[in-house]
């Protein structure tokens, strides 16, 4: 028995220790490539770029440097950005439109009183017809016997 766990727990302790190599070698090769990005990056180039795609932000640049009357193109990758922050109005404030949740429950629950009578006042109205159909059919079954 005891040999038996200890071969189990061994297989165990064998095969977790081959995923965590294999998990190593994936989060090795994660940071290698990070380095690699932040090697290419120093440079202050694009990266993985081609020239075209180069050329095309060269041209870019030169575009808004003229347009501005600045010296070069270097100069626009220094101009102050300035960017109005978004206001954001949320759905669920929208929908509630300044009520609280007690308001809102409190409608509710008037809401379903106002529904449930009218309910039983159509119920009770389809009682009475009903009625008075029982009473219109056995009146005709009446007349008819006599």
């Amino acid at each position: 028995m005891l040999r038996r766990g200890v071969a189990v727990s061994c297989r165990a302790f064998s095969t977790s220790r081959a995923q965590m190599k294999e998990a190593d070698l994936i989060a090795k090769a994660f940071v290698n490539k990070i380095r690699e990005y932040e090697q290419q990056n120093a440079g202050g180039n694009l990266i993985n770029s081609s020239p075209e795609a180069a050329k095309q932000l060269n041209e870019q640049l030169n575009r808004l440097a003229n347009k501005f009357n600045l010296a070069n193109a270097d100069v626009v990758g220094k101009l102050p950005l300035q960017f109005q922050q978004a206001t954001v109005e949320s759905s669920v404030d929208a929908l509630l439109e300044g009520k609280n949740l007690g308001e809102l429950t409190a409608e509710v629950k008037k809401t379903h009183e106002t529904y449930k009578k009218e309910r039983a006042a159509k119920i009770q109205a389809e009682k009475e017809r009903q009625m008075a159909l029982n009473e219109a059919q056995s009146s005709t079954e009446a007349a008819k016997s006599a």
